[in-house]
């Protein structure tokens, strides 16, 4: 079973405690790794499915996400976009993967938090925006 530090979302833990199949020994899986996280190991990028599963509903294709299919159910896939990281999804594969899930409307990308920032109206890009 695939669980503890490994997977430590819970969503994904649940859905990944079914998984015959380790997808860190997947010599297909790890050539999608390798080509959606190109910037990284691909055995480092499967040890956050929730990171890679982000990653390969904005930049896999079709052939990646049917062998994806393989190692993660709907549940994870799920999973993974109400637990996406912020930069991640663009905003056409974000609303594409929304309604594919039900999720509408589609709430906002999910954005970066700066606690000094957010909290510090004079930090705020808002305030660096132009006045209408």
């Amino acid at each position: 079973m695939l669980n503890g530090p490994l997977f430590r979302d819970s969503c994904l833990a649940n859905a990944m405690q079914s998984s015959k199949k380790n997808p860190l020994n997947s010599a297909d899986l790890l050539a999608v790794a390798q080509r959606v996280l190109w910037f990284e190991a691909p055995e480092e990028g499967l040890r956050d499915p929730n990171r890679f599963l982000a990653y390969l509903m904005t930049y896999g294709s079709l052939e990646d996400l049917l062998i994806a299919r393989k190692y993660f159910s709907d549940e994870s896939f799920d999973c993974a976009l109400r637990n996406a990281p912020p930069g991640v999804f663009d905003i056409r594969s974000w609303t594409y993967w929304n309604l594919r899930y039900g999720h509408y409307p589609t709430p906002p990308l999910p954005q970066r938090r700066i606690p000094e920032a957010d909290s510090d109206p004079e930090l705020s890009l808002n305030s660096l925006r132009p006045k209408k």
